[in-house]
């Protein structure tokens, strides 16, 4: 019976996709990934022959309705439940690692509900690549790090030990200057990390004069300064 993989293609930079995502995408005869595309191109960067191969762009929105989300997650399944059903092995594509804060582990537990099997392939996710190119550690010793996407519990997570990062934070780039400002704390922003328009920044107030939104593909990391 075929499969459902859900591949890691790492931040952005081709060259950080590892050999078993490579060789996964290279088996299967189905590539699937959000009609974005950002996760294909990264692919097809590393892996030309997929342009080859049968390519589903599905429509995942970007919205706050639990209801038009889940709705295009049911779609999705059904979709690629098609091919699996016709034996066809299929890779949804997804950026950084499948299992933090990804479409495809949604969509995976629908298609594993349904009686197909799924494997789980993964990918360097963006804070790590950020990280490295900070030349930062995210945790020494006993040292904890915490992980949040949005805005909705910036004074809650900064009030944590350790190190701090905010995924998807473009939006929340004045907020989390605030308060760590009042913390006495160090942070470091990632935009587009190993992309070819990265940038890296280390003091917020400069980008919030300049960019303001500085978009989705952003990441702040969060340190005391004493770290």
């Amino acid at each position: 019976m075929a499969k459902l993989y859900g591949v890691g293609v790492g931040p952005g930079d081709p060259e950080l996709m590892t050999l078993k995502a490579v060789n996964t995408i290279k088996k299967c005869s189905v590539i699937a990934f959000p009609h974005r595309k950002t996760a294909y191109e990264i692919a097809l960067a590393a892996c030309p022959e997929i342009k080859h191969k049968k390519l589903v762009s599905l429509e995942l929105p970007m919205t706050k309705s639990k209801e038009e989300i889940y709705a295009a997650h049911k779609k999705a399944a059904f979709i690629l439940e098609e091919y699996i059903k016709n034996n066809e092995d299929t890779a949804f594509l997804t950026l950084g690692d499948p299992c933090i804060y990804s479409t495809f582990m949604y969509i995976e537990r629908i298609v594993s509900m349904h009686g197909y099997e799924t494997r789980i392939i993964s990918g360097v996710p963006s804070f790590c690549a950020a990280s490295a190119a900070f030349k930062i550690s995210l945790a020494d010793g006993k040292k904890q790090i915490h992980i949040s996407a949005g805005d909705d519990d910036i004074d809650e997570v900064l009030n944590y030990n350790g190190c701090r990062i905010f995924m998807k934070a473009g939006k929340s780039l004045k907020n989390i200057n605030d308060r760590i400002l009042k913390a006495k704390s160090k942070a470091y922003v990632a935009v587009n990390c190993t992309m070819d328009n990265e940038r890296l920044y280390t003091d917020i107030a400069d980008i919030i004069k300049t960019d303001g939104d500085i978009g989705y593909f952003s990441l702040v990391i969060v340190k005391d300064e004493k770290d």
